[in-house]
């Protein structure tokens, strides 16, 4: 097996290495990147769950247990299921429904009123207000930013409300957030806006960020809030970002991951296929500080084979392959390199494929359970594994947000996992929906789940399950003049 895992092109052995090592000391997401981003690659129905292990017919439990009040009011009101798919049960339809309208109010709730800054994380269970959930994360904002439009549209919370919190992120964020030439920093303190960990000004978390606040322009229908997206928007330095100075000459400059105070800029840079597909189309689009269209062909796109699914890819978790497709609908478009919705395709059955050959380990993952990402570990750490290409030995943890961001991609199986999950494993969901990460197998098979849930990850599922649904995040954006001006230069043309 190992040669599945392996590019088609050049040596990745000390590429390996270092992300193995990157897992065995536990780094978080932002310091793995870091590291590893330093070393250039060189390189459906209900008859459906009838299918996998007698582990789960037995252990089977349905979850109907009603929700612990909120002070401020009791949560979800029934409504009826509309734009039901053909091809999905009601039982399912309602699961969805019900996890966009949990991830709605944890924007609501685990954002500061203040500030509009969502919260990195948060318990699941939604009772602590700890001072070790104040942090606030950049790219949760931008997802929160989505996740109150959704809200707004679908009436999980009451739109004025959605509307006033989107109005004081995209306030604070365009006058008083600190940045550095329109970047922000990867963590800030949710209630001051004070940068937090001693984090860099992030290059892709800053993407995530306009991501969101463009979907939010779209949707608000405020002339206010149309000028704080362009104040955001427009003054953000894509080629300062580059750091052109910097690179041998010869070579082609790619954007760095970040910025550090009293440091400069890491050395790590985004020039391999991944969710920075997303952030070059965004810097591509800049009305005031764009990047040569140009940059979009020096991304390095190397092929993996994995048991004959073949697809473009790079060393990082799951993700990599899901967040160009929260905002963007690339469904029909192509380049002269590749279809990039049909290549997540890929890529997603890879992984579970990968997942179903683990079975003999973890008897708790089959067909219908599956999917791992970065996430939290009952040792408390965030792991950063992947497969495949594989990173770091997994152990059988799950991630609901694995099949949850991937409902657009593989929707039949990716149903299939999340109602098994919800079914079987009930102490996987709570207020706010799936916790972060559960371990079925863990503490002599009694189990561990997540007590945290993770605000980009909620976002991711949240999102996905919408497109699925109605299509609604790709309706707004879609029509954004300066993305399809960048897709049309790049030349992602429809071909279907």
């Amino acid at each position: 097996m190992q040669a599945c895992g392996e590019a088609s092109t050049g040596s990745t052995e000390s590429f390996v290495d270092l992300a193995s090592t990157c897992i065995q000391v536990r780094m978080n997401r932002r310091d793995a990147l870091r590291a590893i981003g330093s070393v250039p690659i060189a390189l459906a129905g209900s008859s459906l769950l009838e299918t996998g292990c007698g582990k789960h017919k037995g252990a089977a439990e349905r979850s109907d247990r009603a929700l612990p009040e909120h002070p401020e009011q009791a949560l979800f009101p029934k409504r009826p299921v509309a734009n039901q798919p053909s091809n999905f049960s009601p039982s399912a339809v309602r699961l969805l429904e019900e996890v966009r309208e949990r991830a709605a109010h944890y924007f609501i709730e685990r954002s500061d009123p203040g500030t509009g800054l969502a919260f990195d994380r948060a318990p699941a269970d939604g009772a602590s207000d700890a001072e070790q959930y104040s942090v606030a994360s950049i790219a949760a904002t931008g997802f929160g930013l989505s996740a109150l439009s959704i809200a707004a549209r679908n009436g999980y919370v009451p739109a004025a409300r959605c509307e006033e919190r989107m109005m004081t992120s995209l306030r604070f964020l365009a006058n008083r957030a600190e940045h550095e030439r329109g970047f922000f920093a990867h963590y800030l303190d949710g209630r001051s806006g004070a940068r937090k960990k001693e984090s860099e000004f992030s290059s892709i978390d800053t993407a995530l960020l306009v991501a969101g606040a463009v979907h939010a322009g779209e949707s608000l229908n405020s002339q206010e809030g149309t000028a704080l997206v362009k104040t955001i928007v427009e003054r953000i330095d894509w080629p300062w970002m580059l750091n052109a100075n910097a690179v041998p000459s010869g070579k082609e400059a790619m954007l760095s991951m970040g910025w550090l105070p009293g440091s400069g800029f890491l050395q790590a840079r985004w020039s391999s296929y991944s969710e920075c597909m997303l952030m070059y189309l965004l810097a591509i689009a800049s009305p005031t500080h764009p990047l040569p269209a140009g940059i979009w062909n020096a991304i390095e796109r190397n092929t993996y084979d994995y048991g004959g699914i073949r697809f473009i890819s790079s060393f990082g978790a799951l993700f990599i392959h899901q967040y160009p497709h929260v905002w963007l609908d690339l469904r029909g478009l192509k380049d002269a390199y590749a279809d990039y919705y049909q290549n997540s395709v890929a890529a997603v059955r890879a992984h579970k494929t990968y997942c179903l050959m683990q079975h003999g380990r973890f008897q708790w993952v089959d067909e219908r359970v599956w999917g791992f990402s970065a996430c939290d570990t009952e040792r408390r750490e965030y792991m950063a594994w992947a497969a495949p290409p594989i990173i770091g030995e997994w152990d059988g943890t799950l991630s609901p947000h694995a099949a949850g961001g991937s409902l657009t991609l593989l929707p039949e199986e990716c149903i299939v996992a999340l109602v098994a999950m919800r079914e079987h494993h009930p102490k996987s969901f709570g207020r706010y929906g799936f916790v972060d990460a559960f371990n079925p197998g863990a503490n002599d098979s009694r189990g561990w789940f997540d007590n945290d849930v993770v605000g980009i990850d909620l976002g991711l599922t949240m999102l996905m399950a919408e497109n699925q649904q109605t299509g609604a995040v790709y309706r707004s954006v879609e029509g954004h003049p300066g993305l399809r001006r960048a897709m049309d230069a790049v030349q992602l043309k429809r071909y279907v």
